[in-house]
């Protein structure tokens, strides 16, 4: 990775880092208690210890899905909207994104177009991770009120097995790849490298470099914003 800019620029507000650490400790959680029902499933095993796992698996399904919606409601709905723009539009950019991007990393001269607030790979991941957890969900509530259904069963497993993988994809970019771990501390502090930022997300960085302008123009006019508040006003901050 290149050398630090001295700079951080802000990523992501208090709201969203809680909406995505709730929803990844949650989610490994009901991945892992949901592992061992699936193993005493197999076994045709209906012990005690099974139906601890059982009552574990349903308290932090209720938590997962009761924290995320909270949160939503508790944050700033305009900051939820643009991301969900940003992140389930899709466009033949993206496209284009997904094609160069692979290509990109034995051919230096492939330049995969450049990424707004969250690149495609991610775009296409938030897309499985979101309709599979719906899924889910729905299926998951379904059968704690109808616990013999083997269709809604099915389901559910077949869905969370088949969302390991896409998953492992993330946690490898995230904290193994070397180009894009620096990204990790954004879900801890909301802050990363200014640098790292305008070499992974250009259009995303600019953006906010023109809100920041933008806001201080009106302080020095003395102009305040009528009608909507404003939002996502990232400051690029000096590292101490």
């Amino acid at each position: 990775m290149k050398r630090g800019s001295g700079y951080n620029i802000v990523r992501f507000s208090v709201c969203e880092r809680m909406f995505h650490n709730i929803v990844m400790v949650t989610y490994f959680l009901l991945l892992m208690t949901g592992m061992v029902i699936i193993g005493y499933n197999f076994q045709g095993e209906r012990n005690s210890l099974r139906e601890i796992f059982v009552l574990a698996h349903k308290t932090t399904g209720v938590i997962f899905l009761g924290g995320a919606i909270l949160i939503v409601l508790c944050g700033k709905r305009a900051v939820w909207m643009e991301n969900v723009r940003l992140l389930f539009v899709f466009t033949l950019r993206d496209i284009e994104w997904l094609v160069k991007k692979p290509v990109s990393i034995l051919f230096r001269g492939v330049k995969p177009p450049p990424a707004d607030k969250f690149n495609s790979g991610q775009k296409v991941w938030s897309a499985i991770a979101f309709f599979g957890s719906v899924t889910l969900a729905v299926s998951g509530i379904y059968l704690w009120m109808n616990r013999l259904s083997i269709l809604a069963l099915l389901i559910h497993t077949f869905i969370a097995l088949g969302m390991i993988l896409p998953l492992m994809g993330h946690m490898y970019m995230a904290i193994i790849n070397r180009e894009t771990r620096a990204g990790i501390g954004s879900i801890v502090n909301g802050k990363v490298d200014l640098r790292w930022a305008e070499d992974h997300y250009p259009v995303w960085v600019e953006r906010k470099r023109r809100e920041l302008l933008k806001r201080k123009s009106r302080k020095k006019t003395g102009l305040k914003k009528r009608g909507k508040k404003t939002f996502g006003l990232y400051d690029i901050q000096e590292k101490r």
